[in-house]
């Protein structure tokens, strides 16, 4: 298979280029060269701004089975990337977010959120929403991954981190809600959801995340537990959580694994990243 990826030099997507490589396929990286990697000459690489329509069409040259874009924020850019590659895909991916959901109380399925509107660029919300959008009207078959948190040792937003330390180190932070359920993904089965995405190229949208969600109280008491601390709440006026929130937000997961896909439950993978 020939793979251009959009974004794939950290985190996830560096997790999902050494799958495609371990599979034999033929990747092409485009990044905007900031981030070096570990890939070498296995890999071809393109430099690009993702957000510069002219940049993208003077290097983007090539046809490609599968175009996976994990940099894509809003409708214009969509627009854009629908134009570039017009007839020379056959199969489009794109990862979107838990954000493109209102939170409501119990899991979220993906009807809950339908794009079937233009929502412009404002904010994170109305940009993915406005991308997912503008994809349902591309000339070529797209696949949508809905993904919540992603976790994992090599988090570059260090959130996780920054819950951890706060308990070794005695420091408060503010969560709103304790007893609100969340919704977590490990970095590398989002990369084992998106290697299933190319294969089967289904022309859907699918919520991706661990089948389970955790209260933020159970997930501080599981860092308390593996340092040994207790954790103080604090109140408005101390630094927020990263992942404060005031209601249920996450995940139901069931359409995925009828589809073939299927992630291990929190237990199993989220106490040996703390």
């Amino acid at each position: 298979m020939k793979i251009l990826i959009i974004g794939g030099s950290r985190f996830f997507g560096k997790r999902f280029v050494q799958l495609m490589l371990d599979q034999g396929h033929k990747v092409t990286l485009l990044t905007r060269g900031k981030s070096s990697d570990d890939f070498g000459n296995r890999v071809s690489r393109l430099v690009a701004d993702r957000t510069d329509e002219q940049q993208l069409k003077r290097v983007i040259q090539s046809d490609y089975d599968v175009v996976v874009d994990n940099m894509l924020m809003n409708a214009n850019e969509a627009s854009s990337i629908t134009s570039i590659l017009c007839d020379r895909i056959g199969h489009y991916v794109m990862t979107s977010t838990l954000s493109v959901y209102d939170p409501k109380s119990g899991p979220l399925i993906e009807t809950d959120f339908i794009a079937n509107a233009d929502f412009g660029c404002g904010d994170y919300q109305q940009g993915k929403r406005s991308a997912e959008h503008a994809l349902s009207k591309a000339p070529f078959g797209v696949s949508i991954m809905r993904i919540p948190i992603i976790v994992g040792p090599d988090d570059y937003t260090q959130r996780l981190r920054k819950h951890v330390i706060a308990v070794k180190e005695n420091k408060k932070l503010f969560i709103p809600n304790p007893d609100a359920h969340f919704s977590y993904l490990h970095a590398q089965d989002a990369a084992r959801a998106l290697n299933w995405l190319c294969t089967e190229k289904p022309k859907d949208v699918f919520n991706i995340s661990a089948p389970d969600a955790w209260t933020l109280r159970k997930l501080m008491a599981n860092i308390e537990k593996v340092t040994g601390k207790k954790f103080d709440y604090g109140n408005e006026n101390d630094e927020p959580s990263p992942f404060g929130i005031s209601e249920d937000y996450y995940m139901d997961v069931s359409k995925a694994k009828k589809a073939g896909f299927e992630v291990d439950v929190l237990e199993k993978w989220l106490p040996k990243i703390l």
